[in-house]
């Protein structure tokens, strides 16, 4: 599987929105409740690519071992 660079983006992007969100929104503990399920949910999703990249073999060619190393 390779890594999603374009999921990482998304997923940072939404983590950065619900941020916001807390800082300028949340007004009740069910508010913070529904924020903090959004943040769990793209940490999942960020956390799952990682194991899925273990799971594919680290050794790989493919493997960074520092940002952007295989961009072209």
């Amino acid at each position: 599987m390779k890594f999603d660079v374009s999921l990482v983006s998304r997923m940072s992007d939404e983590i950065e929105q619900s941020g916001k969100r807390m800082r300028e929104m949340v007004n009740s503990p069910y508010e913070l409740q529904m924020e903090l399920q959004k943040l769990e949910s793209s940490l999942q999703s960020l956390k799952s690519l990682t194991e899925n990249q273990s799971q594919a073999g680290s050794n790989a060619n493919t493997t960074q071992t520092y940002p952007n190393q295989n961009q072209s």
